[in-house]
């Protein structure tokens, strides 16, 4: 193999400050992805994240648009 990727789902509670966003209490669920790079049987290379945007909005740190759009 040389190359894969695998995501995975984390859920859980805002229940301290995050990145100056103070404690909501809110459940939250995040998508984290992996991408990784295998030569010879060993893990050579990784990259991956949180969808952050995604993250900020459940806990109401990022304004998004009502149904008319504004």
């Amino acid at each position: 193999m040389t190359g894969s990727h695998t995501g995975l789902t984390i859920r859980g509670t805002h229940q301290a400050a995050f990145q100056g966003i103070l404690p909501t209490g809110r459940r939250v669920t995040v998508a984290f992805t992996a991408i990784v790079r295998v030569e010879d049987g060993k893990l050579v290379e990784e990259w991956g994240g949180l969808d952050l945007f995604d993250l900020r909005r459940q806990i109401e740190a990022v304004v998004t648009a009502g149904p008319d759009g504004r």
